[in-house]
């Protein structure tokens, strides 16, 4: 008869004591392989900016601010002429009316002869008719007022040759054609087409000379009376 009874209890104890230690073991195996609650958050990389791309505050502190440019026209100053070729403006005061295309200009302490320029009005010197009318009417309008004049040129004379422009900022010149005491002088200034309508005006209504039906042009005039040598 084989007797089994003494090894049972020493055989479950020993299996008890095994289960033991493996579920120690397999604990604080999974104890260390959790990862860290708090990790440190990886460090981002920054590239370095290129130096042809990236702007240099100093420069732009450096920089004066871009002020908007202005189109608006200084109420003050006279519109420019047709193809405007102004070389320069002077404010004077006209001291003395010669005929109807001529004047003297003051300024400062100067006096300075000028010939209206793209217009041209009977001759006084030679007693063409309607030379006397059209003076009459240019110092009407411009003796002893202060104009600006715009320069465009110097004749052979050395007259200051321009467009005045009256104190309400007309041009005196367009007024002598209007009103029928000048012509458009197309030779010298056939770019200025305000001056033809203004003509052209004055024609229709039969204003000024043009009561006439046929009145000489003065450079035609000029060329019948010229001084005989």
């Amino acid at each position: 008869m084989t007797r089994t009874g003494s090894r049972g209890p020493k055989s479950i104890g020993a299996i008890l004591i095994t289960l033991i230690i493996g579920l120690i073991t397999a604990y604080f195996q999974g104890f260390s392989r959790e990862a860290p609650r708090n990790p440190r958050p990886p460090i981002a990389k920054t590239e370095p900016a290129h130096k042809g791309n990236a702007p240099d505050d100093r420069s732009l502190s450096n920089k004066p601010p871009v002020r908007p440019s202005s189109t608006k026209q200084d109420r003050n100053e006279p519109r420019p002429a047709d193809n405007d070729r102004t070389l320069e403006r002077i404010k004077g005061f006209v001291s003395f009316v010669k005929d109807g295309d001529s004047l003297v200009l003051r300024v400062g302490n100067e006096e300075k002869e000028v010939r209206l320029w793209g217009i041209d009005s009977p001759e006084g010197n030679t007693r063409q008719p309607f030379a006397e009318d059209a003076r009459a009417y240019a110092r009407q309008l411009a003796h002893r007022k202060n104009i600006t004049l715009a320069v465009h040129d110097r004749d052979q004379y050395g007259r200051l040759v321009g467009e005045a422009f009256l104190p309400d900022q007309s041009s005196l010149n367009e007024q002598m054609i209007r009103a029928g005491w000048a012509w458009h002088f197309r030779r010298h200034a056939a770019e200025k087409t305000s001056f033809a309508r203004a003509e052209e005006d004055a024609r229709q209504e039969g204003r000024g000379l043009w009561q006439d039906a046929n009145p000489i042009p003065p450079w035609d005039w000029r060329r019948d009376h010229r001084p005989k040598e």
